[in-house]
């Protein structure tokens, strides 16, 4: 029986070549969705964003962060 590693580990050849044609493949590009809406915890007035630029600028314009925007 032939063996093979494969980042790190010993794979049977027949199990290596399934393992390294599926990384071959193509991956599809990651999409994140931005939802738009009124967001009310960056001011004392609630904020209208419409883009994640825009969140990610007015978050840091009063020196907060979002993990919606980064």
């Amino acid at each position: 029986m032939r063996w093979i590693q494969i980042d790190g580990k010993l794979v049977p050849a027949a199990e290596a070549e399934e393992i390294l044609a599926l990384k071959r493949e193509p991956k599809s590009a990651a999409v994140h969705i931005f939802h738009e809406g009124v967001y009310e915890h960056i001011d004392k007035e609630p904020i209208y964003v419409h883009s994640k630029k825009q969140l990610r600028e007015e978050t840091r314009s009063r020196g907060l962060t979002s993990d919606y925007a980064e």
